[in-house]
């Protein structure tokens, strides 16, 4: 497994995960939202709040996070690879790469 910040390169294998689990994240039921959280993506790629995790090619996990707003804004993994240490990846680069999120400061929601 390959822990990265997702660039727009990954950005159509990071939507096939989120099209994926979708059902567990209110809101986007519809093309259009799909469309417009694909655009809040590739925004928090640009600024490098936006990890990944690869498995070959395939993007098993994804995180995005608010540095301003010390957040997790989005936590995701695929259904096949939950319970199998891909959450924890996540974590581990944001506290690590990260200094001035801790666990006690980080406000969010977690969904699959």
């Amino acid at each position: 497994m390959e822990v990265i910040y997702g660039s727009e390169k990954d950005i159509d294998m990071w939507m096939k995960l989120i099209v994926d689990v979708r059902r567990n994240f209110p809101g986007l039921e519809t093309e259009a939202s799909l469309q417009d959280h694909k655009r809040t993506v590739l925004r928090f790629m640009d600024e490098k709040q936006a990890i990944c995790i690869k498995e070959e090619n395939t993007i098993i996990g994804v995180m995005l996070f608010s540095r301003g707003h010390n957040m997790i804004c989005c936590l995701a993994v695929s259904p096949q690879y939950r319970r199998k240490g891909v959450c924890p990846l996540l974590q581990t680069l944001l506290y690590s790469s990260e200094k001035r999120f801790t666990t006690s400061g980080i406000h969010g929601y977690y969904y699959g």
